[in-house]
């Protein structure tokens, strides 16, 4: 036992486990993750009984598989966890060829859970913090303990960092080394080699089997990446590469096999040290225990209620960009907030963008539609005022409603010296104040001075940053200000401009806007989506920190609270991060910080699916002001970037998270009045001890002094203990 790799790597992949929920943040209750160990223990068991294998259960290895369901899958409801550990171990026993499961147990569910199930793959939750304890844990477990897979998981990096290098050094990346290093510090792909593709049970037997296999790998995951714009691709690589397996050792005659199937007999066991029976007899007291704890374990329940006062929104930041995104399945709509101070005739707007743009698919819409959407998805400040502890209080809510509709005209502008500087204008148009060239280009320096004989206000050497996108065969969406048609339009300020467009490939251009940038930028992105939240792929996506208690004295200072939260977030995070703000249906809203936008302004935003239909709302939920449900999904993602600390665009998914979250900061206003009964005594008690955390939380979240805090926290009267004449007299008044 003290030689099985299987109990160190129990052990690594557990504190791996604890270190995401401590330092990461990981959504994983207690229950849900001792439900799935158990799950995967009692189907270790359960299936050797069923298909009366020769070999004894293994639980160890049910163990090493249900703790790799919980780093890599996710799921906002908690039973797809056991089902998905279920399906990986039943892989083990049901899909086997010449005496071995060829498929990759944890692989195999989580992809199925993905596809099948309300669940997804976050490749964007471990962040920098998460490389060492997963590549240390790795090699200690494939070095130290002689695994003997040490082959295929250096085959897989190194030749999966040639191909990265080849890409950037292709595309002409500014900053390459920053990128690469960026590549590779990524959690899920750490995880992935030293943790899946070195298996032993799935991965072939002979070395140079190992090697072929691990290079087929990093081939089809760089091509499935680079081509077809998948997610995750070295998992659907290693799923749709485990044919090859049972084909290379059969190929190459491995004698070391496992039993065929259910009811084959064992032909030569290679000795991976058995567990012994006291072993499996612990393993199955410990899941008794457990799993009746968890069943008596209380849940526990959250409500999102109060008096909103205040919200942080987009004008809080001088210089915050917004764009709103509404995307389903290839389609997306983008609308860009100009947030230019100047000249109008020195503004210049160039945008990467997949494929050439229709004059149909762009048009101008009104800035109070992203208003209301920026005031309705905002973190919002809530208060609540204690009762008279002696009586029972009643309170009340508020809210309010912003509504707009769209507007857009037409034209077209051309340039004829384009073709000498390899530059091909695709397309030309007015909409709106803005003149629209859709432009490709052969060559990054072409394009550059292109823009400038035509007047469009592009820093200098710009070139460096365009010619990543020339070689990805993207578009270049290019605006500049018509000022005939601003005068006409009657706007003092540039209107959003919105385009649509049909690509896999879903990212947000930021590299372009650090040329000329004097400092770190914020950014603000909402996405309008059927019924799930979006994340980011490529950078760790973390939630605000939210739901927090602090001193009522915030409510005038919120501005400022709110600023020093955030950037002592940011710094938390290596400035790293992109933050979740808000994530909820746009059915309803607790508390309110602006009422959900109606029909006509998510369309003004480019929703289209929703059609005539409404559908039924659920009991007790705030109706929509447009009557009946509404199918939007609202996430709002906040980001502070430069060019050091974000070297690559933005990459995103849709989840299959439909759970509410939204930044939220808690007033609790002490009762002023008199306390004299015992229970206004020990209500002050827990109001002093409630006033102290208050402060805590505020210099943790501010890094604000928390002496100063406490100072400007409202006294409160004494508590008095009564004495016994005191208590006689109050006695003998009743």
């Amino acid at each position: 036992m003290q030689h099985d790799a299987r109990l160190w790597q129990v052990m690594v992949l557990a504190g791996i486990l604890l270190f995401g929920l401590h330092s990461l943040d990981f959504p994983l209750l207690l229950n849900v993750m001792v439900v799935t160990v158990m799950s995967g223990i009692f189907s270790e068991y359960l299936f050797c009984a069923l298909c009366r294998s020769t070999r004894t259960p293994r639980p160890l290895s049910a163990t090493i598989s249900s703790l790799s369901v919980l780093l890599l899958f996710r799921s906002s409801a908690a039973w797809v966890y056991p089902v998905v550990i279920i399906l990986a171990v039943a892989s083990k026993y049901f899909i086997r060829w010449r005496g071995r499961h060829w498929l990759n147990p944890t692989n195999f569910a989580v992809l199925l859970g993905t596809v099948l199930l309300p669940g997804w793959l976050s490749s964007g939750q471990w962040g920098h913090l998460a490389i060492l304890p997963l590549a240390l844990g790795g090699l200690g477990i494939l070095v130290l303990l002689r695994a003997g897979r040490l082959d295929s998981a250096l085959t897989f990096l190194i030749l999966s960092s040639v191909l990265e290098c080849a890409r950037i050094l292709y595309y002409g990346y500014p900053h390459p080394v920053d990128i690469f290093v960026h590549r590779l510090n990524n959690g899920a792909l750490w995880l992935f080699t030293f943790y899946m593709l070195t298996d032993p049970q799935t991965a072939p037997q002979a070395r140079w089997g190992r090697i072929l296999h691990a290079s087929l790998v990093a081939l089809v995951s760089f091509y499935f990446a680079q081509w077809w714009y998948w997610k995750d691709t070295p998992l659907w690589a290693l799923l749709f590469l485990a044919p090859t397996v049972p084909f290379l050792d059969w190929l190459y005659a491995t004698r070391n096999t496992q039993p065929v199937s259910c009811s084959s007999q064992p032909v030569t066991v290679q000795p991976i040290s058995q567990e012994v029976s006291s072993m499996q007899k612990q393993f199955v007291r410990v899941t008794l225990l457990l799993f009746s704890l968890v069943l008596l374990w209380p849940s526990l329940g959250y409500s999102f209620c109060g008096f909103y006062v205040a919200r942080a929104d987009a004008k809080l930041y001088n210089s915050a960009s917004q764009v709103v995104v509404v995307r389903d399945e290839d389609k997306t709509v983008i609308t860009m907030v100009n947030n230019y101070k100047g000249d109008l005739k020195e503004f210049a707007m160039v945008i990467p963008v997949p494929t050439v743009l229709e004059k149909e698919m762009v048009r101008v819409i009104d800035p109070k539609v992203v208003e209301h959407l920026d005031a309705y998805s905002a973190p919002r400040l809530v208060e609540y005022f204690d009762p008279d502890p002696c009586m029972v209080a009643v309170m009340e809510k508020e809210s309010r409603m912003i509504a707009q509709a769209p507007a857009a005209t037409v034209g077209k502008m051309r340039d004829e010296r384009a073709a000498s500087l390899g530059v091909r204008i695709e397309a030309e148009y007015t909409v709106g104040e803005y003149d629209i060239v859709v432009l490709s280009a052969k060559e990054s320096q072409g394009l550059e001075t292109w823009l400038k004989q035509n007047d469009y206000n592009i820093p200098s050497g710009a070139s460096q940053a365009l010619a990543p996108y020339i070689r990805n065969d993207m578009k270049f969406f290019v605006a500049k200000v018509n000022l005939k048609e601003q005068g006409k339009s009657g706007f003092t300020s540039l209107r959003p401009l919105q385009f649509a467009f049909e690509s896999p490939r879903f990212m947000l251009p930021i590299r372009l806007g650090m040329i000329n940038a004097d400092g770190p930028q914020d950014l603000l992105i909402y996405f309008l989506t059927k019924q799930y939240r979006v994340e980011v792929t490529n950078y760790r996506n973390p939630k605000l920190p939210s739901d927090q208690e602090v001193p009522p004295y915030i409510k005038q200072e919120f501005t400022k609270f709110y600023t020093d939260m955030f950037r002592t977030a940011t710094i938390k995070e290596n400035s790293q991060a992109v933050f979740t703000e808000y994530a909820w249906n746009m059915n309803w809203c607790d508390p309110c910080a602006a009422d959900p936008l109606l029909q006509q302004e998510l369309e003004t935003l480019g929703v289209w699916w929703l059609g005539g239909s409404r559908e039924r709302m659920a009991p007790g939920t705030m109706p929509w002001p447009g009557g009946g449900a509404v199918q939007a999904f609202v996430t709002r993602l906040h980001v502070r970037y430069d060019a050091q600390h974000f070297p690559e665009d933005l990459s995103f998914k849709i989840t299959q998270d439909a759970s509410n979250f939204q930044g939220r900061y808690i007033l609790r206003h002490p009762w002023t009045g008199v306390a004299s009964c015992p229970a206004g005594q020990e209500y002050l008690r827990q109001v002093a001890q409630r006033q102290e955390r208050e402060a805590q939380t505020l210099a943790s979240l501010t890094g604000w002094d928390l002496q100063q805090i406490r100072t400007r926290q409202p006294k409160l009267a004494t508590v008095s203990e009564q004495g016994w004449k005191e208590q006689i007299k109050s006695l003998f008044k009743k």
